[in-house]
């Protein structure tokens, strides 16, 4: 059967609001898309939408989750960021959204918003008593913006307040090198 076909039959389906016959043909679309190797990203957000009416929320993120890469490979960051955004809305529990838009947002060089989005996981990463992972995140961001010393320092604070003392001592040591080769007159109270 071709790839329209089980994509009008899942159609079809939907519309009776049947729900699982859908999927199954939807499911057939993909497998046989991804043999030929021309995924259809829509495709596998729609799927998502549906295991989440369903209520298979791991199946759900696992498409979203696809449907994001395929955005991102296909250079169309905002959609890899609007899939992200259902994954959050559907399923909260998964702080790995949030780090994946600060990644996306950072290669787009809205920093600002990458900022929010790596802060947002380390603080829920650090809820969920996964420290280790927060202070990874909190360093991938301050080397994606290496100029943003405040964010440094503050991780720096953090890691210093958590018994990391030789994790913060390397932060402050690029803090104060981004901040003595631009000039700033606070490199000499990181220094100290």
């Amino acid at each position: 059967m071709s790839i329209e076909s089980l994509k009008e039959q899942a159609r079809r389906h939907e519309q009776k609001e049947e729900w699982l016959k859908a999927l199954d043909q939807y499911k057939k679309a993909i497998a046989q898309l991804e043999k030929e190797d021309q995924p259809d990203i829509g495709l596998y957000n729609r799927v998502g939408d549906l295991f989440v009416r369903v209520g298979n929320l791991e199946e759900a993120v696992s498409h979203y989750n696809r449907a994001a890469d395929l955005y991102v490979e296909a250079e169309l960051p905002n959609n890899a960021i609007a899939v992200c955004k259902k994954i959050i809305r559907n399923v909260p529990d998964r702080h790995e959204a949030y780090l994946r838009m600060g990644q996306i947002r950072a290669q787009q060089g809205f920093l600002s918003d990458a900022r929010t989005n790596f802060l947002t996981y380390a603080e829920r990463m650090q809820k969920d008593g996964d420290l280790d992972e927060s202070f990874r995140a909190l360093v991938e961001f301050c080397d994606l913006a290496p100029d943003d010393v405040d964010v440094r320092i503050a991780v720096a604070e953090q890691m210093a307040s958590h018994s990391r003392s030789t994790d913060a001592a390397t932060q402050l040591a690029v803090a104060y090198r981004v901040l003595a080769s631009s000039g700033d007159a606070r490199a000499s109270e990181v220094e100290a």
